[in-house]
């Protein structure tokens, strides 16, 4: 699939006022850098950029007064609810150089554990990998449907697409376990009779003379 491609404005005006004035105009404020040329301000179309990333992009064709150029998203930034995008970083990527980006890993399958009342839990969400541009993953799957109870899933597990590889961290890492949820002890219950009995009181019979040698 081509990457898709942002038609994309240098920015002159800098600072919050003028990222508010874009966003108004439908317009996002970002920049590009990367591989030892200058930082690039740029302003890019709201709606083709979330677009593109609704679809799983990560690499862009970024075209800019008559020039293009490939780019790598490296972070989208939002608003605290999650919703509006308020900025972006690209970085410039050369199509025959290896990248290291991170990629979310999904799990799929049910569990054999599932049925004796294991609980799937996934411990890691993401990984980082390396690979060319075009070798990209939307994302990595690990297949668990194998898995019972005590069974777990580690990075080496985890397919990998050819031309990707996981670019560091040790393969034994812990991706997703299955086991027995935790169960709380109940306390034993308390019959009505002794409700009602209150603390039990010791008595101790003494001797008459013990009595008088204590006094």
């Amino acid at each position: 699939m081509d990457n898709p491609v942002l038609q994309v404005e240098k920015r002159t005006q800098l600072g919050s006022h003028a990222a508010r004035r874009l966003r108004r105009d439908g317009k996002l404020p970002a920049v590009v850098y990367g591989h030892k040329e200058d930082t690039l301000a740029i302003s890019v179309p709201e709606k083709d950029f979330r677009t593109a990333l609704q679809t799983g992009a990560k690499m862009f064709r970024i075209h800019c007064d008559n020039n293009e150029q490939d780019a790598l998203i490296r972070e989208t930034q939002y608003d605290a609810f999650g919703i509006d995008i308020l900025h972006a970083d690209f970085v410039r990527v050369y199509m025959d150089e290896e990248i290291t980006l991170e990629v979310p890993i999904e799990v799929r399958g049910t569990p054999v554990g599932a049925a004796k009342g294991g609980v799937l839990e996934q411990i890691r969400r993401t990984v980082e990998v390396r690979c060319l541009p075009a070798h990209i993953p939307e994302k990595l799957t690990a297949d668990v449907s194998g898995l019972d109870v005590g069974g777990q899933l580690t990075l080496k597990d985890v397919r990998l697409p050819s031309g990707v590889e996981i670019a560091h961290g040790d393969m034994n890492t812990l991706v997703a376990q299955v086991r027995l949820p935790m169960v709380k002890e109940e306390a034993a219950p308390v019959e009505e009779g002794e409700l009602a009995k209150g603390p039990e009181v010791i008595v101790k019979k003494v001797k008459e003379e013990e009595v008088e040698e204590e006094s």
